[in-house]
């Protein structure tokens, strides 16, 4: 990516967006939008049901560290079920 002229944050975001801890920052960056965006499209699905806590799949010290845990959680709770997409 680095080479078709994308910046190294967007560059950092695609290669640790599955593991953002190991990017070595705990600020807010395109690399935790991109794990924050999955967990969002995760929890999008029929068959993903989180209410509590953030499933192991992701990094969830990253996502406290970060503050946006609690977000999302609170996020999750507000799309409807019937708007949930089939898995």
């Amino acid at each position: 990516m680095g080479l078709w002229g994308f910046n190294d944050p967007i560059v950092e975001a695609v290669a640790f967006h599955h593991e953002p801890s190991k990017c070595g920052s705990c600020e807010f960056s395109p690399v935790t939008a991109l794990h924050a965006a999955q967990f969002i499209i995760d929890s999008n699905k029929d068959n993903f049901n989180v209410e509590y806590e953030i499933p192991a799949a992701f990094d969830q010290k990253y996502l406290a560290d970060t503050g946006v845990a609690e977000r999302l959680l609170a996020l999750q709770k507000l799309i409807p079920a019937d708007k949930r997409q089939q898995a």
